[in-house]
């Protein structure tokens, strides 16, 4: 029970004691007087009555002295009245029944007022001749009686309101306070710093907000020192301080992580040089190379927006790398193309010294390669962009596996278009267990692929890109989750499933509503639904994904973020978005299976980042085994990767095989 309700019931208590206490005094009070009225009352009647019949009684005139008693009686003041001889025999009397009216019954049982018998003597001469009993009837009195009760009562009941309701509202306003401090814990417990500005006026209150304050602005500045621990080991260990940008060692990882989870990988690899930066530093200055340096990093991230998992890179002076893991060539060409007519924008400006900004020189792979020779094979094509003439790309394909996707913008879209109206996507699943006990089954994650027209399965990240420049996403977000969300109708044997959606998906109002609308239609006993999104797409709408998390926990589903830490996204939207679980992207993992203390260290502090806020950490493409802490805040909660579990196929037909 909170404080306010029982200092309530405390002043209620004590105003109902004080009512009955002071109830009780009144009453009785007032019960001993209108005995005492009633006794007088009968006393003055006896001794008046029997002075007025002493003439009539020395003549024994007892006509007339009835005459006078009746007349006496009848008033109706009386219960008995009567005159007797001096040997107690009546000699004249009345008597009436006593009925007490408009008083209720269990009243008068309660209350005892009791009537006595008043005496007089009458004198005959010098002698005693009779003796006069009055005994007066008690109905007046209970009356009297029962409207003080009732009056009482009635002003106590009044009052009592009033000071209930006064004592609300003053004991409202008093803890106040109280609540704030309440508040403040409970937002505390989420993570969630609140300084409350405005300090009471009560001494002991005001030394709990103090305190209150001052433990929140502790605890603040203890995440907030963890968040910029990590940060800026990250910067250190893979970022370039000049372009923000990860460095070579960060590019190597990302090449490394993307082949040991899929030897058989597609993608592209992108060697980009400024021409002739070192001149441009020996003629125009430091300052001007930082600023070609920013402007050529801008470009980068601007052209990779719509790919995922896309890591540009700075490899040394004017040098820079962009891996493209999962990107169909024309996506390839698509962004050198971007950068390289980007370059001409910049020699428009002014920015160096001639025209000529620099190259692009790409290599496709299909198949498994290595960092050192996707670099060798993108050096040789930047020498022929080169040859080509200023701000020129070449872009060539290291094995030509490519025959079966479409060749152009055109084709690609028919596709999608098709894959649409067929619904051709084909459902993969893949278990996500507890670090500490693989058996247990966090949730399944489902993904997705679309099949060509010879029925090849092409993995998500070759057609995503496409469909966000086509804007089709959304679509085959919708497509695909109408599936999960059939199969989830009917998998009451699995506790979670997870399924990736589209940055582009996100941002769409109509799409968010379907969402909720259909996780509203989904039966009590289905299970969770996790919307995964990479965290690069989570930062660039943050207020949408908020409020859509906000939605789905209060229907017990949520989001979660994939590829946790593979940018340099600043950890703070941890806290505002509040996620289900974070997966650490997988270029981590490659290096905690390699051993690598610095790295142990990173995942270490991105481990405590998330549990300071609550939030499971599931490590992703775990292949092979690794010497990782379990224990304590830097432990990991779940495990996911082919030593896990390798995806198999879905169908809606069987639903989640909870047996792979």
């Amino acid at each position: 029970m909170s404080l306010y309700r029982q200092l309530i019931l405390l002043t209620l208590a004590l105003f109902l004691l004080l009512f009955a206490g002071t109830w009780f005094a009144v009453l009785k009070s007032a019960q001993t007087f209108l005995t005492n009225q009633l006794a007088s009352h009968a006393q003055d009647t006896a001794t008046s009555f029997s002075l007025s019949i002493k003439p009539h009684v020395e003549v024994d005139d007892y006509a007339t002295i009835d005459t006078m008693l009746n007349a006496i009686f009848d008033r109706g003041y009386y219960a008995k009245l009567s005159l007797n001889d001096l040997e107690g025999e009546v000699l004249l009397s009345r008597d009436r029944e006593i009925t007490i009216d408009d008083v209720p019954q269990w009243f008068i049982d309660m209350v005892s007022l009791e009537s006595p018998v008043a005496e007089a003597i009458v004198m005959k001469g010098w002698t005693h001749a009779g003796l006069v009993l009055v005994k007066s009837h008690p109905g007046y009195a209970y009356q009297q009686f029962w409207n003080i009760t009732t009056r009482i009562s009635t002003w106590f009941a009044i009052m009592g309101v009033v000071i209930l309701i006064a004592g609300g509202i003053g004991l409202g306003v008093l803890l106040k306070p109280l609540r704030r401090v309440e508040q403040q814990a409970t937002a505390l417990a989420r993570r969630e710093y609140r300084i409350q500005t405005k300090l009471p006026r009560t001494r002991e209150l005001r030394r709990v907000v103090e305190q209150m304050n001052f433990l929140t602005t502790r605890i603040k500045s203890m995440f907030d020192a963890e968040v910029a621990t990590a940060e800026n080991l990250r910067k250190q260990a893979f970022s370039d301080e000049a372009t923000g940008l990860g460095n070579r060692r960060y590019l190597e990882q990302q090449v490394i992580a993307q082949f040991s989870n899929d030897p058989e990988s597609e993608g592209a690899f992108l060697l980009v040089a400024i021409h002739d930066f070192n001149q441009i530093n020996l003629h125009q200055g430091y300052e001007a190379g930082e600023v070609v340096l920013r402007q050529v990093a801008e470009i980068l991230t601007g052209s990779c927006d719509n790919i995922p998992r896309a890591s540009p890179a700075r490899l040394s002076g004017g040098g820079f790398g962009v891996f493209l893991p999962d990107t169909t060539p024309i996506d390839a060409e698509h962004v050198a193309g971007e950068i390289t007519s980007a370059f001409n924008a910049i020699a428009e400006r002014k920015l160096a010294g001639n025209g000529n900004i620099g190259h692009v020189g790409g290599v496709i792979f299909s198949g498994e390669s290595t960092f050192h020779a996707l670099l060798a094979a993108a050096d040789n094509e930047l020498e022929n962009a080169r040859q080509n003439g200023a701000n020129e790309f070449s872009i060539k394909a290291i094995q030509e596996h490519w025959s079966n996707e479409p060749q152009g913008q055109q084709e690609w879209r028919q596709l999608l278009e098709e894959i649409l109206r067929n619904e051709a996507v084909q459902l993969y699943h893949q278990s996500v267990v507890s670090s500490t006990d693989n058996n247990k089954l966090l949730h399944k994650e489902v993904f997705a692929r679309i099949l060509l027209n010879d029925g090849t399965p092409l993995n998500a990240g070759a057609f995503i890109p496409m469909a966000e420049r086509f804007e089709l996403a959304s679509d085959l977000d919708q497509l695909v989750l109408n599936k999960v969300l059939t199969i989830a109708r009917g998998a009451d044997y699995v506790d979670a499933i997870a399924v990736n959606i589209s940055p582009s998906s996100i941002a769409n109002p109509e799409f968010r509503a379907w969402i909720i609308k259909c996780l509203e239609d989904l039966p009590q006993d289905a299970p969770r639904m996790f919307f995964e999104i990479i965290e690069y797409g989570a930062t660039q709408h943050l207020d949408e994904l908020i409020q859509l998390n906000s939605d789905m926990r209060k229907l017990g589903h949520g989001i979660g973020i994939d590829h946790f830490g593979h940018g340099f996204s600043n950890f703070g939207y941890l806290q505002s978005l509040n996620p289900v679980y974070v997966k650490i992207d997988r270029s981590h993992t490659t290096k905690l299976q390699s051993e690598n203390n610095e790295t142990e260290f990173f995942v270490s502090s991105l481990c405590r980042i998330a549990h300071t806020l609550d939030i499971p950490v599931i490590l992703e493409g775990v292949e092979s085994e690794f010497r990782f802490s379990l224990a304590g805040d830097t432990r990991i909660d779940g495990l996911q990767g082919f030593l896990i579990d390798r995806p198999s196929p879905l169908t809606i037909g069987n639903g989640v095989n909870p047996e792979s």
